[in-house]
């Protein structure tokens, strides 16, 4: 019995630290998949799941008629087909929730929630241009082409060669 009241804690643990980790705003939840979407891991590709955790560095891909819905703490971004999508930062700094992406090919579409007594900050880069916003939701081409669905979005030209966001 003393080894059952041992076990049973070791996996209450693990299991309290696991739903830690996923509940984390540091981390992208893939919430839905459809056709081919695969994310590179060191120099090869793999398929994505279902509540499949990304973080930054991750680089999403998606095939023709394909897509993915991931979420970051309350908002949505959905990749659409035909995109390669690099998470280049998703922090949480005094309150502040600051999310930051490469948009190289194709498009996305966003959903930026806000949140309450935090920040919430979003930006895409594309080689053109910078989309970056605060609780509203829209379409960013990576030709730099954005639809704007709701709230306001600022667009600046694209940061210089070698920029590496902080």
């Amino acid at each position: 019995m003393n080894t059952f009241r041992k076990l049973t804690l070791c996996l209450l643990i693990l299991g309290s630290c696991f739903s830690f980790a996923v509940a984390s705003t540091e981390v992208a939840i893939v919430n839905s998949v459809v056709g081919k979407v695969e994310v590179q891991v060191n120099e090869s590709w793999i398929q994505v799941k279902n509540g499949d955790i990304l973080s930054s560095g991750s680089v999403i891909s998606t095939g023709f008629k394909s897509s993915a819905v991931l979420y970051i703490g309350e908002s949505l971004i959905e990749v659409r087909a035909l995109t390669r999508l690099t998470i280049e930062g998703i922090k949480e700094q005094n309150q502040n929730y600051n999310t930051t992406m490469f948009l190289d090919a194709g498009s996305i579409k966003a959903d930026i929630k806000k949140s309450e007594n935090k920040r919430v900050g979003f930006k895409v880069r594309t080689s053109v241009a910078t989309a970056s916003v605060r609780g509203t939701s829209g379409e960013i081409y990576s030709d730099g082409t954005l639809i704007c669905l709701s709230g306001k979005w600022a667009i600046t030209p694209p940061e210089p060669k070698g920029y590496k966001p902080q």
